[in-house]
């Protein structure tokens, strides 16, 4: 079938599919996983899918069973349930009661999270879709420090990044210190 289709075609149909699907294409043959994999691609799937599949990522912190239920809702009037999430994340358990994860931003598919409780003060980047995370673990600061964070997508270098400011809480007329992040 494919020889019958330009290969333009081929790339716009499967560049609207959802992520899980073309995790499940790349299998199918040699030249599907590398058009998949390739860059290009994920540039193209993640700017169509995104442009026609608008969604909304909803977060429920579940008190009585000390979880986070987080669910996927179209764009829509209703904001109809796309699909639930499994949050794949252990939660911190302290003398105050469970901690959860704080929800910096989501941006393209990948969501931020920051737990300042952790021993390693982790932000977390994570891809709900394809269930893949990864670890940032910036340097501590000191407690009399306020941290304000940023997260979003650079198309120029297609990369995801973090921003980091650290205010002085005794003097906030002072410039933070600024750090930036990258994959």
């Amino acid at each position: 079938m494919a020889k019958y289709l330009p290969p333009e075609l081929i790339i716009n149909i499967l560049s609207m599919l959802p992520s899980k699907s073309l995790l499940r294409f790349r299998s199918v043959c040699k030249s599907c996983h590398s058009l998949i994999s390739s860059p290009e691609f994920n540039q193209t799937h993640r700017h169509n899918f995104n442009k026609f599949n608008s969604r909304n990522l909803v977060r429920c912190c579940l008190w009585t069973d000390k979880k986070e239920v987080y669910t996927v809702h179209h764009n829509d009037q209703h904001l109809t349930l796309d699909a639930p999430i499994d949050f794949p994340f252990n939660l911190l358990r302290v003398e105050y009661g469970t901690i959860f994860f704080t929800l910096i931003a989501c941006c393209k598919g990948v969501v931020c999270l920051y737990n300042e409780r952790s021993p390693k003060n982790e932000i977390l980047l994570w891809n709900p879709s394809i269930r893949r995370k990864v670890t940032l673990t910036p340097p501590s600061y000191r407690p009399e420090l306020t941290l304000v964070f940023g997260f979003g997508y650079c198309e120029n270098s297609d990369d995801y990044k973090v921003v980091r400011l650290a205010y002085d809480r005794s003097n906030l007329i002072d410039r933070p210190e600024v750090e930036i992040y990258t994959l």
